[in-house]
Protein backbone atom coordinates (compact mmCIF):
# COMPACT_ATOMS: atom_id res chain seq x y z
CA UNK A 1 0.00 0.00 0.00
CA UNK A 2 0.91 3.59 -0.39
CA UNK A 3 1.96 5.20 2.58
CA UNK A 4 2.84 8.88 0.77
CA UNK A 5 2.26 11.11 -2.15
CA UNK A 6 2.74 14.37 -2.39
CA UNK A 7 2.73 16.20 -5.89
CA UNK A 8 4.25 19.87 -6.15
CA UNK A 9 3.66 21.74 -8.97
CA UNK A 10 7.20 23.38 -10.18
CA UNK A 11 5.46 25.16 -13.38
CA UNK A 12 1.99 25.12 -14.78
CA UNK A 13 -0.97 23.77 -12.59
CA UNK A 14 -2.64 20.27 -13.06
CA UNK A 15 -6.14 19.52 -11.96
CA UNK A 16 -7.06 16.20 -10.04
CA UNK A 17 -10.61 14.67 -9.54
CA UNK A 18 -10.81 12.51 -6.43
CA UNK A 19 -13.51 9.77 -5.29
CA UNK A 20 -15.30 12.14 -2.95
CA UNK A 21 -16.70 14.53 -6.35
CA UNK A 22 -13.83 17.05 -5.62
CA UNK A 23 -11.78 18.38 -8.54
CA UNK A 24 -8.84 20.26 -6.96
CA UNK A 25 -6.08 22.66 -9.14
CA UNK A 26 -2.87 22.82 -8.28
CA UNK A 27 -1.03 25.55 -9.52
CA UNK A 28 2.64 26.87 -9.51
CA UNK A 29 4.36 26.54 -6.27
CA UNK A 30 1.39 24.14 -4.71
CA UNK A 31 1.40 21.16 -2.77
CA UNK A 32 -0.84 18.45 -2.09
CA UNK A 33 -0.05 15.65 0.07
CA UNK A 34 -2.69 12.79 -1.24
CA UNK A 35 -3.74 10.27 2.05
CA UNK A 36 -3.12 6.32 1.20
CA UNK A 37 -5.84 4.83 -0.31
CA UNK A 38 -7.45 7.85 -1.95
CA UNK A 39 -8.43 7.16 -5.38
CA UNK A 40 -7.73 10.26 -7.55
CA UNK A 41 -6.77 10.80 -11.51
CA UNK A 42 -5.74 13.80 -13.38
CA UNK A 43 -7.95 15.45 -15.88
CA UNK A 44 -6.76 18.40 -16.92
CA UNK A 45 -3.33 20.38 -17.07
CA UNK A 46 -1.55 23.27 -18.43
CA UNK A 47 -0.16 23.27 -21.66
CA UNK A 48 3.40 23.24 -20.34
CA UNK A 49 3.77 21.67 -16.96
CA UNK A 50 6.67 20.38 -14.69
CA UNK A 51 5.36 18.29 -11.26
CA UNK A 52 7.68 16.84 -8.66
CA UNK A 53 5.75 13.36 -7.31
CA UNK A 54 7.32 11.72 -3.69
CA UNK A 55 6.19 8.50 -2.92
CA UNK A 56 6.72 5.78 -0.67
CA UNK A 57 6.83 3.13 -1.61
CA UNK A 58 8.67 4.22 -4.85
CA UNK A 59 7.03 2.27 -7.01
CA UNK A 60 3.09 3.59 -6.91
CA UNK A 61 0.84 1.05 -8.64
CA UNK A 62 -2.10 2.17 -10.92
CA UNK A 63 -5.05 0.48 -10.49
CA UNK A 64 -8.48 1.81 -13.16
CA UNK A 65 -11.67 1.65 -11.18
CA UNK A 66 -15.42 3.23 -12.38
CA UNK A 67 -15.84 7.16 -12.17
CA UNK A 68 -17.53 7.89 -9.25
CA UNK A 69 -21.42 8.57 -9.27
CA UNK A 70 -22.39 11.75 -11.44
CA UNK A 71 -18.80 11.84 -12.68
CA UNK A 72 -17.80 11.82 -16.21
CA UNK A 73 -16.33 8.20 -16.84
CA UNK A 74 -13.52 9.60 -18.75
CA UNK A 75 -12.20 10.56 -15.37
CA UNK A 76 -11.84 7.19 -14.13
CA UNK A 77 -9.57 6.16 -16.73
CA UNK A 78 -5.42 6.40 -16.62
Amino acid sequence: PVGLQIIYVLKGWIDLAFEDGRIIRINEGGCMNIPPGMIHNEVATSPEMDVLEISSPAKIPTVNVPAPAGMPESYATV
